[in-house]
């Protein structure tokens, strides 16, 4: 019998040596050499690199020639010439109605500044209108100023997309094949975003469709800019929110276009990150921006885990307060938890689980979601965990589970992640919503 695992295998080293071959021609080789340096040397410099190296050989740097970008902007003004920002946002198509938010923040916060400052929303065709209208109700001054543009991808830019191999799909292959499809018609409108930001603008900040701008941030980006004009950096680091320039983005499209279509967004940036040294990214401690949460009532409730929290920072309470922040620990064990102890036993109808980055990095697969009774002895008060019921299997990066008054048979007093095998990648929870049932 044909060991179909051992084949697998096999063919997954053949197309990363073939990808490694593409990418890395000779000339692309010497084009990343910068000095005669060690690694190590590298790695403990103080100051960032005056190299920058090129992840994709010239021959091919030509698939998107003659792919006109202007004709994927359908709401807005074209402009004549570079802004300093661009802003994208990619909307993912089950969050086209939950926008709004994200968009008031970006528009409060850089009014003052909308002369440098691009929008930019990429969305798929199909939910075109539906953007419009909430653009026309709640943003008609901006999208008559210019200062939003709405772009989606062009059936040219698709067939370049659509021909080219994934970069391996061992990672897709995790996801439900509903995720999957939400995940392909996602990497056409992210490619897009990436192939047109790059060319209106000379630095990029992506976003997700649940980023809350907190404060004006515009200046505080122009004035990192400033500091390190004389630095190649790979990126600007905001809090996790990163401002790249131009020319990396473009290499970013690039990338995207021969390997984006079956991948996992996160992919394609540790790729590129991978090839640049660690001290090209340049930290600034200003917290401009966070992830938006879902409302829900939080029933008082003790959060506790058996994981080890990557930074004080990032502590597992985050993952049950309606405040700004996430959960962020190394990677999971066998047998490890994190549990929701609720002061009082609920009727539930929904829980929502959110987890991983916004770019699908970190997501604790290998595990399941438990809801556990109260034990029936006299003056206990802890969760009897012989008898608890599972309700999903982590795999997709959101969970939302729906009508559990018609699926669970007991009030529960504790929701448990349990991690079933051993993880080798840190793993995010950036949220835990429940609603209990009428």
């Amino acid at each position: 019998m044909i060991n179909l695992d051992g084949l697998l295998q096999v063919l997954i080293f053949v197309l990363i040596v073939a990808n490694i071959w593409v990418l890395l021609s000779k000339q692309g080789l010497e084009v990343s050499t910068c000095t005669s340096q060690t690694v190590q040397q590298i790695r403990d410099s103080s100051d960032p690199l005056e190299c920058d190296p090129s992840f994709l050989p010239d021959k091919c740097s030509s698939l998107l020639n003659g792919v006109d970008f202007n004709k994927g902007l359908v709401i807005g003004k074209p402009i004549s010439r570079k802004v300093f920002l661009t802003v994208g946002v990619a909307i993912w198509d089950y969050n086209v109605q939950k926008i709004r938010p994200t968009l008031s923040s970006l528009v409060k916060h850089v009014t003052q500044d909308a002369n440098d400052v691009i929008i930019v929303i990429s969305v798929s065709q199909h939910y075109i209108p539906q953007v419009q209208q909430l653009l026309n109700q709640y943003f008609s001054q901006q999208m008559e100023s210019g200062l939003i543009h709405v772009v989606s991808p062009t059936a040219e830019y698709i067939r370049v997309l659509s021909r080219r191999p994934a970069l391996g799909d061992v990672y897709f292959r995790q996801y439900s094949q509903d995720f999957r499809s939400n995940l392909i018609a996602f990497n056409k409108i992210m490619g897009f975003l990436l192939f047109y930001s790059h060319q209106i603008s000379d630095h990029v900040l992506h976003v997700s469709d649940q980023t809350i701008a907190n404060a004006r941030f515009v200046p505080d980006i122009k004035v990192m800019v400033q500091r390190n004009n004389n630095s190649r950096y790979f990126a600007l680091s905001f809090s996790d929110f990163n401002v790249y320039p131009s020319s990396v983005l473009q290499r970013f499209s690039e990338f995207y276009a021969m390997f984006g279509l079956k991948s996992a967004p996160s992919i394609i940036f540790d790729y590129q990150f991978a090839r640049q040294s660690r001290k090209q990214t340049i930290n600034s401690n200003t917290q401009l921006f966070s992830l938006h949460k879902e409302e829900s009532k939080r029933p008082d409730a003790k959060v506790e885990t058996s994981l080890i929290t990557v930074d004080q920072q990032h502590t597992v309470d985050n993952l049950y307060s309606e405040k700004p922040g996430f959960f962020w620990s190394m990677a999971p064990k066998q047998h490890d938890y994190v549990q929701i102890t609720f002061k009082d036993s609920i009727k539930l109808s929904r829980i929502l689980v959110s987890t991983g980055s916004e770019l699908l990095r970190d997501i604790p697969s290998m595990a399941v979601l438990l809801a556990c009774p109260e034990k029936e002895q006299q003056q206990s008060f802890s969760c009897d965990l012989d008898k608890c019921q599972v309700l999903a299997k982590f795999g997709d990066p959101v969970q939302d589970l729906r009508n559990l008054q018609d699926v669970l048979t007991f009030p529960v007093k504790c929701l448990r992640i349990k991690f079933t095998k051993k993880l080798e990648n840190w793993v995010i929870i950036r949220d835990v919503s429940v609603w209990t049932a009428s």
